[in-house]
């Protein structure tokens, strides 16, 4: 979802633990790593060119806790420039999931070979004098560390390029009229009628109400939707509602964007426990959470950007239930048994460059379950759980779906039909996915043959055994 709301025309801060990242042991490390590679990759692939400020909160836990300060400061350096510069990574993996520190320092031995200097057009990382990052200890009150980032932000803030670019009085009359029409988001028609009265006398208002709106849109003023059929042209006028109505769907125990007392007040404690417990949203929940007024808009939105999609396998058709796969638990196999990806040698292997699995894996889960539901109805509900997945497509496939940090596998465990027709499936799914999350998203796949790794195109041209 976040794509939608990431341009070139911003400083984005993304704040990690330093606490987590060198005290609290591998596991937490490993986990801030990715964290910090998904956001990272994120901003490079949605905002190319855009400014980041990398800054460590916890400083006075650090502080507190090791012996030599500015050494531990370097690590995270490294750790960092490993991730901000994976081209000068040594070895072939991007994060070693065990010595991290280790690789992090080989990427300081390299960076020393290169004489010290490294640039990365794809992202401009705001620095403080030394490092790549801003430590930050927010314990007290008059802090020079915090004094430091404001200081930094507001002498980069005027030499962005995006700063220097005006928007047209006319554009901005454009924008007050739709945002004046009181609404959330406002009709592809209404956009048109508001370009018609603020616009004229344009040689071509067609094509400057195009200009108007991408720019509008590039420097957060509006979201202008053109990727979704039911939408396309429409505005959202205030962006902060749309992420408020998102997270109130995408919550955790921990942070739930409405009152439990008012669920349970509406009948809905049951609702709210499959959500967490299982990912399955009701209609009656989203009523609650989004209003009645609003919850056409935001069903259809969040399904054709396959963040949520119905649940049809349900007994009770009366009462429609919607699963959000970024919501579900993981796999317990001691209550769930063991996945099934190993049970079959026919095994495909999807990988996207430089994008992450994450948000890629969860989109194609949705639309597997579409899918199933507008082709063979009647098939066994698909067993959802975080990273991992179990479908049916009537009799002629049964197969699972499993993300890795750079790969998503699919296993066919049986097929009435050539088992290379499960992955031309999938193959469109991914296509479909390209078209909802832009240009440079692509999809190179290669199949199991004689425990040999062999691209799809080959399989196909010469009808490889055991795929046909």
């Amino acid at each position: 979802m976040h794509h939608s709301f990431l341009t070139a025309s911003g400083i984005y801060v993304l704040t990690f633990s330093l606490e987590n990242l060198l005290l609290k042991g591998e596991f937490s490390q490993v986990n801030t790593i990715r964290y910090l590679n998904y956001w990272l990759k994120s901003i490079k692939y949605h905002s190319p060119g855009a400014s980041l400020m990398l800054i460590g909160t916890h400083l006075d836990s650090v502080k507190e806790s090791v012996s030599d300060l500015q050494k531990e400061m370097s690590h995270v350096d490294n750790i960092l420039g490993m991730i901000v510069y994976p081209k000068l990574q040594v070895g072939k993996e991007a994060i070693k999931m065990k010595g991290a520190i280790d690789a992090a320092n080989d990427f300081a031995k390299t960076l020393d070979e290169q004489g010290g200097t490294v640039t990365d057009r794809k992202l401009n990382v705001l620095q403080d004098d030394k490092r790549l990052f801003f430590a930050v200890d927010l314990s007290g009150s008059n802090n020079k560390t915090v004094e430091a980032v404001r200081k930094k932000l507001d002498e980069s803030a005027p030499k962005q390029e995006y700063f220097a670019k005006s928007v047209p009085a006319k554009w901005m009359k454009f924008l007050d009229l739709m945002i004046t029409d009181g609404h959330n988001w406002i009709e592809a028609s209404k956009v048109k009628a508001c370009a018609a009265e603020t616009l004229k006398g344009s040689d071509d208002i067609e094509k400057e109400t195009v200009q108007a709106l991408d720019l509008l849109h590039e420097l957060g003023y509006i979201i202008h939707i053109t990727n979704l059929k039911s939408y396309k042209g429409c505005v959202i006028t205030n962006p902060h509602w749309l992420v408020d109505a998102t997270t109130k769907i995408m919550y955790n125990e921990d942070v739930k964007k409405f009152d439990d007392d008012q669920a349970a007040k509406a009948g809905l404690s049951e609702d709210v426990k499959n959500g967490l417990k299982k990912g399955l949203i009701s209609r009656n929940l989203l009523e609650f959470l989004w209003g009645e007024q609003d919850v056409g808009f935001f069903l259809k939105f969040l399904e054709q950007n396959l963040l949520m999609c119905r649940w049809g396998f349900d007994k009770d058709k009366k009462k429609p239930n919607y699963i959000v796969p970024s919501l579900v638990p993981r796999m317990n196999s001691r209550v769930d048994g063991p996945d099934s990806i190993d049970k079959s040698e026919l095994k495909a292997y999807f990988t996207f460059g430089n994008y992450l699995t994450l948000g890629v894996f969860e989109r194609l889960v949705c639309q597997v379950i579409q899918s199933t539901l507008s082709g063979f109805p009647e098939s066994k509900a698909p067993k959802i759980y975080a990273g991992y997945s179990h479908h049916y497509l009537g009799d002629d496939f049964e197969f699972a779906l499993r993300r890795e940090n750079n790969f998503i596998v699919c296993s066919v465990l049986s097929s009435k039909k050539a088992p290379i027709k499960c992955v031309t499936r999938l193959l469109k799914m991914f296509q479909k996915l390209g078209d909802l999350l832009g240009k440079g998203f692509s999809v190179n796949t290669s199949l199991i043959v004689d425990k040999e790794y062999v691209e799809y195109s080959q399989v196909k041209a010469k009808k490889m055994a055991p795929w046909y």
